[in-house]
C-alpha cells in the first residue's frame, strides 16, 4: 500500500483528489506556509501536477522550470536545487504536522527519490517523528492551523502539565477589559482586591521566610525543568532566506523538546516574543557571507540572570538535511551535560538539591564525574517524582546503575531488577527515550542483541542527538551487528567536537571496523582538545588514527603514552584496553590492527 487509501470519518465517498485539494489548501491558508512563499509555491504546483496524473512522471528539469521558476536552460544534472527544494518541503510538512492537525486526518507527504504527493494518516506518513504528549497543539481547544475549531482527535492523548513543549498563546497587549456585571459587582470587587492584597502580602512573608531565614526549605520547590523560549531565527528579507530560517526554528524546536533537562517553550500566532519569557532563550541570526555560504549564529541567554552563557557560529548548506546539520548544536545545548544542565546544577550548589536538581547529580555521577553533592545525590534518587517524564528519567537512571554496582555474584538478580525499572520508566512515558537506553544496554550486557538493537533504535528515533546516548550505545552496537550502524557513525560524528575525548574514540573505532577513511581524515585533522595531554582515550584515538595511515612512529608514540596513562604493569593489551573499550570485538579489532602494523608484539 502507498498510503493513498482514505478513511475519514462522517465523510464517506470522498475521492483521493477532493482530500488531498483539500489539505493543500488548508495547508496554504496557515500562518506557518503563508510566510514561506517559495515552499507553497513547490507545494502547489506538485499537488497539481498530481491530480493531473502526472506526479510519477515528474523530472527535476520540469520542477525546477515549471514549479520553481528557474530558467529554461536549467541543468538539472549539475545543480541539485529541485531535489534539495523537495527535501526541504518534505521536512518542513513533518514539522507542521508535528505540531497541527491535519484538516481530515490525513496527512500530505512526498516520499524521497519522488515528486508524487500522498495522503495518510501521520503515523504512516511520518514514521520517523515522535511526537510527544499533545505537541501538536498551538492553539487553545485543539484549532486547526488556519484558526478554525477542530475536536480533539483520538490519537493525541490529553495536555498534561508536564509536556515538554510548551505552546505560548499570549493576550494581545491593546485587548479590552471584559464589561460584564461591572457595575453590579463594583462592591464585591473592591474586597476580593483587598483580599488579594493581603494573601500577596502573606505570600511575600512566607517566601522572605523560608529564601532568607530558612533556606533549606527551599531546596525541594522546584519538581520540574527549566523552560527554554526558542526565539524567531533572524534572518535576511528574501523568500528563500525566511524559508531556511523557519527550517532552522522548526529543527531546533523538535531537537529541543527530546530533551527532558527543560520544557520547550513555542510562540505562536501573531503574538510578540518580548511579551514571554522562558528561563532561557535560544536566538539565533542567519546570515549570508560575501561567498555565498551561510552562517548561523546561536545564542542561549540566562534570563534571570540576563547573561549570555553560551554562543556558537555554525555553517549552513541550504542543500543538505538541517536537521543533520544541527546535531552538533543540539548535543550541546539539550541533555543533561549540556549548557542549560550544567548551568543549573551550578546554581544548585551549597544548596538542597530539589527534584530536577537531583536527577542532574545522578546524570553527572553516572558519566563519572564527582562533586560535593554525591552522597545527597545517591539519597534524593530514590524518592519518587511527581511529574511523569522527570519519573521515568528517574526510573531509568536506577535501571541504569544495577549494570554497574553489583557483584558478579549479584550480577543476575540486578539485571532482572534493572529491566523491571527500565520497564516501568518505559510505561511511565513512553515517549522519553531513557527507559529505552536503558533496557538497551541491559538487553546488550546480556547478549540479547536483537532485542538490544530493537531499543537502541527506538532509543534513537525518539532522542538522536543526546552525545551520552550516542556514546554509552556505541560501546555495544558492534558486537550486535546493528544493522543501522552506518547511520550511527554519521550521526555521532556530527556530534563530536574537540575534548570530547570518549566519543572521540567510539567514533574512530566504528569507523576503523567499517573502513570509514573520510571519518578518519576529518577525525586526524582535527585537534584533539585540552585533556589531550592526560586522557588515555585520546591518546589510543591517536595511535589508531595514526597505524590506520601507516604513520608507524606516531602510533608508538601515542601508545606508548597510551600505556603510561593507564599505569598498568604485567598485563596484556586486552587487559590494558578493558578500562577504556568495553566490546571485545573493538579490542580485539584494535589489537588485530596494531599488531598488523609492528606497534606491539
Amino acid at each position: 500500500m502507498d498510503g493513498t487509501l482514505i478513511v475519514v470519518p462522517d465523510a464517506s465517498e470522498r475521492s483521493f483528489d477532493t482530500a488531498l485539494r483539500e489539505e493543500m489548501e488548508y495547508l496554504l491558508a496557515s500562518e506557518t506556509f503563508r510566510k514561506s512563499p517559495k515552499l507553497s509555491q513547490l507545494l502547489a504546483y506538485l499537488v497539481g501536477a498530481t491530480l493531473r496524473g502526472e506526479g510519477e512522471a515528474l523530472k527535476s528539469y520540469t520542477v525546477a522550470v515549471e514549479g520553481l521558476g528557474r530558467d529554461p536552460d536549467f541543468d538539472a544534472q549539475a545543480d541539485s536545487y529541485p531535489r534539495v527544494q523537495v527535501m526541504r518541503l518534505r521536512n518542513f510538512l513533518g514539522s507542521f504536522y508535528a505540531r497541527y492537525e491535519p484538516r481530515n486526518e490525513m496527512c500530505i507527504y512526498i516520499l524521497p527519490g519522488s515528486y508524487r504527493v500522498r495522503l495518510a494518516k501521520f503515523s504512516i506518513a511520518y514514521p520517523d517523528i515522535v511526537v510527544r504528549d499533545a505537541r501538536r497543539r498551538l492553539a487553545p481547544s485543539f484549532q486547526h492551523a488556519d484558526g478554525s475549531a477542530a475536536v480533539a482527535p483520538r490519537s493525541v492523548p490529553p495536555t498534561y502539565p508536564e509536556d515538554n513543549v510548551i505552546p505560548v498563546a499570549r493576550e494581545a497587549s491593546n485587548a479590552a477589559p471584559s464589561t460584564s456585571a461591572e457595575t453590579s459587582g463594583s462592591g464585591r470587587g473592591l474586597w476580593l482586591l483587598l483580599l488579594a492584597v493581603l494573601v500577596g502580602i502573606a505570600a511575600t512573608a512566607v517566601l522572605l521566610y523560608v529564601t532568607m531565614w530558612k533556606p533549606e526549605l527551599a531546596g525541594r520547590a522546584r519538581d520540574e525543568a527549566p523552560t527554554l523560549l526558542v526565539a524567531k531565527v533572524e534572518a535576511p528579507s528574501d523568500s528563500q532566506s525566511i524559508d531556511l530560517a523557519m527550517e532552522i526554528r522548526h529543527a531546533m524546536i523538535d531537537g529541543f523538546s527530546r530533551s527532558w533537562a527543560f520544557n520547550t517553550l513555542e510562540v505562536h500566532g501573531d503574538h510578540h516574543e518580548e511579551a514571554v519569557m522562558g528561563s532561557y532563550t535560544v536566538s539565533a541570526a542567519l546570515s549570508q557571507n560575501r561567498n555565498n555560504s551561510r552562517t548561523l549564529q546561536i545564542l542561549v541567554t540566562d534570563e534571570a540572570e540576563e547573561l549570555t552563557i553560551w554562543s556558537r557560529n555554525f555553517p549552513i548548506d541550504e542543500t543538505k538535511d538541517v536537521r543533520d546539520q544541527l546535531a552538533l548544536a543540539l548535543s550541546k545545548m539539550a541533555g543533561p551535560l549540556g549548557v542549560i544542565g550544567r548551568r543549573e546544577f551550578e546554581k544548585a550548589e551549597g544548596r538542597k538539591l530539589d527534584d530536577y536538581s537531583c536527577l542532574l547529580g545522578a546524570f553527572r555521577t553516572l558519566s563519572g564525574k564527582t562533586f560535593p553533592q554525591s552522597d545527597e545525590v545517591r539519597q534524593c534518587i530514590r524518592e519518587p517524582l511527581k511529574q511523569r517524564r522527570l519519573e521515568a528519567v528517574r526510573l531509568s537512571v536506577l535501571a541504569l546503575k544495577t549494570i554497574t554496582s553489583s557483584s558478579q555474584s549479584e550480577r543476575g538478580q540486578a539485571l532482572i531488577k534493572g529491566e523491571n525499572l527500565a520497564q516501568q520508566a518505559i510505561e511511565t512515558d513512553p515517549s522519553e527515550a531513557t527507559g529505552y537506553y536503558a533496557m538497551a544496554l541491559l538487553k546488550y550486557v546480556q547478549q540479547q542483541c536483537e532485542v538490544g538493537n530493537s531499543y537502541a533504535a527506538r532509543t534513537l528515533q525518539l532522542n538522536g542527538y543526546g552525545q551520552g546516548i550516542l556514546m554509552g550505545l556505541a560501546s555495544y552496537i558492534e558486537d550486535c551487528d546493528y544493522p543501522d550502524a552506518e547511520l550511527f557513525i554519521e550521526r555521532a560524528f556530527a556530534t563530536m567536537e574537540p575534548g570530547d575525548s570518549t566519543l572521540r574514540l567510539s567514533v574512530v573505532t566504528l569507523a576503523l571496523r567499517h573502513d570509514r577513511k573520510d571519518i578518519l581524515v576529518s577525525i586526524g585533522a582535527a585537534p584533539s582538545g585540552a585533556a589531550g595531554e592526560t586522557d588515555p582515550a585520546v591518546h589510543l584515538s591517536e595511535a589508531l588514527i595514526a597505524a590506520y595511515f601507516n604513520d608507524i612512529p606516531a602510533s608508538k608514540r601515542h601508545w606508548a603514552a597510551y600505556v603510561a596513562s593507564r599505569k598498568m604493569r604485567g598485563v596484556t593489551p586486552d587487559q590494558l584496553l578493558q578500562g577504556t573499550i568495553n566490546s571485545i570485538n573493538t579490542r580485539k579489532l584494535v589489537i588485530e590492527l596494531l599488531q598488523d602494523r609492528g606497534v606491539i608484539a
